[in-house]
């Protein structure tokens, strides 16, 4: 699928999920949010509270197989990353634990959300979120509006690669945290 720029494509491609009054349109929302599972092995924990697990990302229809790949791609890169640190001789399981102490240690286990209908931070126009096509990832090392943050570039690349936007090269407050399925937004 072509990522796609502006508003009136995003519209086209994902639907409207507002009513005339702008309040989230129920049906828009049973008809197209679904849930992508993390890859086997992975663990996120809710950056607002780290005693609920997250095994489960709601996002966009149409996004589904696409995030599923970004995550299984993030997963699989840190578990190369730590088998070229640590030697290829040992067993799979051996390498579960090190690679979630790996994405702990960078931030990546912190999930910041996917859909939620709301505003774009001190702006009327709609969020990414509402559309159920962007996701947050360590939201407490990458804040929106700070002059730096901590996303490794290699999970960038990886979400670029699938067509996603990352929120660090926003022109308007940077938003190291955030990556969107869409551009000119």
């Amino acid at each position: 699928m072509k990522t796609p720029n502006g508003r009136k494509q995003v519209n086209a491609t994902f639907g409207v999920p507002y009513t005339a009054s702008m309040a989230l349109n129920e049906t828009w929302k049973e008809a197209n949010l679904t849930t992508v599972a993390l890859p086997k092995g992975m663990l996120m924990y809710a950056a607002w509270d780290n005693s609920i697990k997250v095994d489960h990302i709601y996002i966009h229809r149409l996004l589904a197989d696409n995030l599923s790949k970004v995550l299984t791609e993030i997963w699989a890169t840190a578990r190369f990353k730590v088998k070229q640190a640590h030697g290829f001789d040992k067993t799979t399981g051996y390498y579960d634990g090190m690679t979630r102490k790996f994405l702990a240690n960078l931030g990546l286990d912190q999930f910041g959300g996917t859909f939620n209908f709301r505003a774009i931070r001190g702006k009327k126009a709609l969020s990414m979120h509402s559309y159920g096509i962007a996701i947050d990832l360590d939201p407490a090392h990458n804040a929106l509006g700070a002059k730096v943050g901590r996303m490794p570039k290699w999970v960038v690349a990886i979400f670029e690669k699938h067509g996603w936007f990352w929120g660090g090269k926003f022109k308007r407050r940077k938003d190291w945290q955030h990556f969107q399925f869409a551009t000119g937004c």
